[in-house]
């Protein structure tokens, strides 16, 4: 619904527009909330955050939309019917990205795909963080906890257990938890630099009873929307 939407926006001055008036992060926020509604979840805090302020994994978003720029988006719904959450992020640009936040892009993608093969049952979660952290800093990228708190690069965890809670165990980070049937994790590394925004990219990855790995979330990873 919302790459559909930012795809038929008319662009005025780098501004989208969207039903006689710029289009703004707010708004989005509050389609996003109505359409889950609709389809039987509920949401709280979802991040649609573009530009700059998404160097902050944690902003919600505000402020109208503009062609070129990064948008994190990070929807993590609950069934009304079962109560379990799941977990999503993907990283828009509308028109085309700078060579800057291609480069973001193509290393988180790089990273995920590091994880994603080292998710297997069994796995002690932190080497999967490890195999993270190990690719980004082969990027030139700063992490989190090399001995400083930097300012850009790769600033939380891997991942985290989602079920009832948004956040539960395990936590595939530095912590001892390993992969077990029955976890249901998130992998979503991201990389975030003040001068041009975030970029996250987030699957929700199941281990079955029968030891077998399924990655749940079916969405593509495109980066620019033209």
């Amino acid at each position: 619904m919302v790459r559909s939407l930012l795809a038929g926006c008319p662009v005025k001055e780098d501004v989208l527009f969207h039903e006689g008036g710029p289009l703004t992060a707010g708004r989005v926020l509050t389609m996003i909330e109505i359409f889950l509604l609709e389809n039987g979840f509920e949401s709280a805090d979802t991040i649609f955050a573009p530009g700059r302020g998404g160097a902050d994994p944690h902003w919600r978003g505000e402020g109208p939309l503009r062609m070129g720029v990064p948008i994190v988006m990070d929807i993590f719904p609950r069934s009304r019917r079962s109560r379990y959450h799941s977990d999503m992020s993907r990283t828009f640009v509308v028109g085309r990205a700078s060579r800057s936040v291609k480069e973001m892009h193509a290393a988180v993608i790089e990273a995920q795909d590091a994880a994603l093969q080292r998710l297997v049952p069994g796995v002690i979660l932190s080497e999967v963080h490890q195999a993270v952290c190990d690719l980004f800093r082969k990027r030139g990228y700063p992490v989190v906890g090399d001995g400083s708190q930097p300012k850009r690069g790769f600033l939380h965890g891997t991942g985290h257990g989602v079920g009832l809670q948004v956040h539960e165990a395990p936590t595939v980070s530095v912590s001892s938890d390993i992969f077990m049937p029955g976890d249901v994790v998130t992998v979503e590394p991201g990389l975030y630099d003040r001068r041009v925004g975030g970029v996250r990219i987030e699957d929700i990855v199941a281990c079955m009873p029968d030891g077998s790995v399924r990655n749940l979330t079916n969405f593509p990873r495109d980066l620019e929307i033209l």
